[in-house]
């Protein structure tokens, strides 16, 4: 949107494809304060979707991110006033996506906090095995409550308190309820401790109140737009496999802006259990696999899978933007959108162009931590977004 500086057409050695390598502006975020509520490892910057959705589509459009992740696609679609369907095998990135399409405000934030005993007794059998490295006791039997009220409640505010916490789980600084960690990855027990002893720390107690209300605060400083309201009866959210998008009608969609899993990227799951255990989905989350197989040719067919399935929702005409980019796989370094490409010249060609692949710097949103250190996987430093048009 506001960052795009340049746009300049480079010649590939590939006939069926060319890339655009936008320059966007360094310096202060342009994107709406929401989009910082909770982002996941490798959450692409809202400028990507935000320039993918004002570009190829229109106001009342649908929009769809079959890979919902943290919601990043969803919430631009709506506060760009387009209608969102999402969906992910993944039920907490459902979560997630749902409580950002309907944000509560700082009031409603405020009231119901009030009301959460989080004083009351609780069960401590796990503490001293698992939480103790990363909570003090006290602060351990707030988030417990709170962990409890919140996974009884499910109207707005409760949601969306749910949602501030699972970013405050861990981080590397006094506003989050644990000791020194990284703030997008989980650490085991074990791990902790190891970065306790080198630190020479213990948890001390965080009390979880103030520091709710001051990420709402920072959370809220953009304001509530009130297309989010606007637009809120005409979304659609579903926990599903991409390859089964049967809550989306035939031709309904008129853009896909998404990012696909990667090869041998299903052990990211184990990296978030924290955020799983706080979300009661410790047993779903951990043996969730976004797809069938790690290696190249399991995702390569489980690409085809999905190509197929958006091809039936896209309606002729529409785009799907998939964010791509070179991994290390069985030892190689393999670009995906090439792969993708591929994929559509031999099996998927009656139904999708390739019309070209898009390049910008990478910039992982808001990831201050060494994550990258403990995801060999990937390579590139810049997203390769690769459009197709449906035939």
């Amino acid at each position: 949107m506001g960052k795009v500086l340049a746009i300049r057409m480079v010649e590939t050695p590939q006939p069926y494809c060319r890339e655009i390598d936008f320059l966007d502006q360094e310096g202060d975020e342009s994107s709406h304060s929401l989009h910082y509520s909770l982002t996941f490892p490798h959450s692409f910057c809202p400028d990507f979707p935000a320039y993918f959705i004002s570009r190829f589509s229109q106001r009342g459009e649908v929009v769809l991110d079959p890979f919902c992740g943290a919601g990043t696609t969803a919430l631009e679609t709506a506060l760009q006033g387009r209608i969102s369907f999402a969906s992910d095998k993944d039920p907490l990135s459902v979560a997630v996506t749902g409580a950002k399409l309907a944000p509560s405000d700082l009031t409603e934030v405020t009231l119901k906090l009030q009301l959460i005993n989080l004083r009351r007794p609780v069960n401590l059998d796990n503490f001293n095995r698992v939480f103790a490295p990363f909570y003090d006791v006290e602060t351990y039997r707030e988030l417990l409550n709170l962990r409890q009220y919140t996974s009884a409640n499910t109207d707005r505010a409760s949601r969306f308190i749910a949602l501030l916490a699972l970013g405050l789980l861990h981080g590397n600084n006094a506003g989050y309820f644990s000791a020194y960690s990284l703030p997008n990855v989980s650490l085991s027990p074990e791990e902790q401790e190891k970065l306790n002893f080198k630190r020479g720390q213990s948890p001390d107690y965080r009390s979880l109140v103030p520091r709710l209300l001051r990420r709402a605060a920072s959370v809220f400083r953009d304001g509530i737009p009130s297309v989010l309201h606007q637009m809120a009866p005409h979304h659609r959210l579903c926990e599903s496999d991409a390859r089964d998008l049967s809550f989306v009608p035939s031709a309904a969609v008129d853009l896909v802006v998404s990012s696909p899993p990667i090869p041998g990227e299903n052990a990211q799951v184990s990296q978030q259990w924290l955020r799983y255990w706080f979300s009661n989905l410790s047993g779903r989350g951990r043996a969730l696999e976004l797809y069938d197989g790690s290696s190249l040719t399991d995702w390569r067919d489980f690409m085809n899978e999905v190509l197929f399935e958006l091809a039936r929702v896209v309606r002729p005409g529409g785009r799907s933007v998939l964010d791509l980019r070179e991994v290390r796989v069985e030892g190689r370094s393999e670009c995906l959108d090439e792969h993708v490409s591929e994929l559509v010249r031999e099996n998927l060609s009656r139904y999708w162009d390739v019309e070209g692949v898009i390049l910008q710097k990478q910039r992982f949103a808001k990831l201050r931590d060494r994550s990258s250190e403990r995801d060999p996987v990937r390579l590139s430093k810049r997203t390769r977004a690769l459009v197709l048009r449906r035939r």
